[in-house]
């Protein structure tokens, strides 16, 4: 498949390069990836993820850009330029536990329409993979998604994002050229070096948060991050057995 195609659900074509029309119900998946090389675990896993009836999708590879703050801008950019009604950042080293993840999440943003972005449930890379959800700033980890409901919180993970393109519309943001291209600055990498804080994730939600958008994690949507050599971080290993 071409990346530049635009399928239905089923997998057939349904606009060709060139051609993409504003659509209502078109999605982009956004594949950041800092190399071009992705292991045949995600491969298989990210094919099998089941696509919800009745959308477009979109699936484009931002492959060998770096920082990845610098590849999500760019995503953003082309799924703006589709008129995509969301964008899905979809890491290469991401691997939903269930192969409705990505349904999951555009189901729930369909039926929430005062949320900006629902995010997954993401481990860090540690020897201890704690989830990457932030209840409130200056805080750790947060526990409460347990439930597997639909939570506010401050923050999750970047890597399997779901993100509602009208409203970063109306932001306030500088432009940065990434691959020659002018974009929208909404990521940034580091404030400083080895500083988490600075990481592109925080930078986005605190952007997300001066600006009063809501951001949301579904406690059912789980992942794991994954090495480029199979080593996997789950968060079951982070959690205490009850």
């Amino acid at each position: 498949m071409d990346e530049s195609e635009i399928l239905n659900s089923d997998g057939t074509v349904l606009i060709e390069r060139g051609n993409a029309e504003r659509e209502s119900n078109l999605i982009v998946i956004a594949i950041c990836a800092l190399t071009s090389l992705v292991r045949l675990e995600w491969s298989l896993e990210f094919w099998a993820q089941y696509k919800p009836f009745s959308r477009k999708f979109h699936i484009t590879a931002i492959a060998n850009v770096s920082p990845v703050a610098a590849a999500r801008n760019l995503a953003l950019h082309k799924a703006n330029e589709m008129g995509a009604k969301y964008c899905l950042f979809y890491d290469d080293d991401i691997i939903p536990h269930r192969r409705d993840a990505m349904a999951q999440l555009i189901s729930a943003m369909d039926q929430l329409p005062e949320a900006t972005l629902i995010g997954s449930v993401c481990p860090i890379r540690a020897t201890v993979p704690e989830p990457i959800v932030i209840k409130r700033l200056g805080e750790g980890p947060w526990f409460g998604w347990q439930d597997g409901d639909i939570h506010q919180i401050y923050h999750s993970g970047t890597g399997f994002l779901l993100i509602r393109m009208k409203d970063l519309e109306d932001l306030d943001v500088p432009t940065v050229k990434v691959e020659e291209i002018e974009v929208r600055q909404f990521f940034q990498q580091y404030e400083k070096v080895g500083d988490y804080l600075g990481t592109d994730d925080y930078y986005f939600a605190g952007l997300m948060a001066q600006h009063g958008k809501r951001w949301l994690v579904h406690g059912g949507v789980i992942c794991d991050q994954m090495d480029r050599d199979g080593t996997r971080y789950q968060i079951v290993d982070s959690l205490i057995a009850r």
